[in-house]
């Protein structure tokens, strides 16, 4: 998790102009249940996301 917060944060702080989207998806629901799902999507908003 903390890999990709890290990548997220980067993509946000290097984008040039704000009319570039970052987009995140999970696929942990599948494998660790909704809850996980929800905690990693939740840190992905914190982290900068503009779509989860």
């Amino acid at each position: 998790l903390e890999e990709m917060l890290g990548k997220i944060r980067a993509a946000c702080d290097a984008r040039a102009e704000k009319d570039i989207v970052i987009v995140t998806r999970t696929d942990a629901r599948a494998v660790n249940g909704f809850d996980d799902a929800l905690e990693r999507s939740l840190a992905f908003a914190e982290a900068g996301a503009d779509v989860v």
